[in-house]
């Protein structure tokens, strides 16, 4: 009787287990910051960096959403990020057909997005507003993405 009932929870408990790593996994690894532009285009995300020797801090990630024909033609002039309004930081000149996600001839892949702003402190961003501008052309015409980030409790 008892090698039965050992049998039967086992599973069930292995199962509770691991669906309660994985929320708690999941949880830590949400980014702090997520939005996307109107037009829906952009996508960015304020994500936890792993190298914390500095305490906890974050990079931004600037992902394409619009059409896969055009990724190649798109130049990203600039990058701003704003906290409560005032410019914290900016890049200049991110050509899009580097980050497509394709693969390379020698193995591997290109990455499928831009990351940049590497180890901002998290208490700098944290509770502000954050605001993501990006300008960018597809070679015929510029144009600018403005988006409201919104913080993850």
């Amino acid at each position: 009787m008892k090698k039965r009932l050992l049998i039967f929870f086992t599973p069930i408990l292995l199962f509770i287990l691991l669906l309660g790593s994985y929320i708690i996994y999941s949880h830590q690894n949400k980014p702090l910051f997520e939005g996307t532009s109107e037009d829906g285009t952009w996508k960015t995300m304020m994500t936890k960096s792993d190298k914390t020797s500095i305490g906890p801090n974050e990079y931004l990630d600037v992902y394409w959403q619009g059409h896969k024909e055009e990724e190649k033609k798109i130049i990203v002039k600039k990058i701003i990020l704003k906290v409560d309004g005032k410019m914290y930081r900016d890049g200049e000149d991110y050509e899009l057909s580097d980050y497509t996600g394709e693969e390379l001839d020698g193995g591997g892949s290109k990455p499928d997005h831009i990351s940049t702003f590497d180890f901002i402190p998290e208490d700098e961003i944290k509770n502000h507003d954050l605001t993501v501008q990006i300008k960018w052309t597809d070679g015929h015409r510029e144009q600018t993405a403005n988006i409201k980030m919104k913080e993850n409790n």
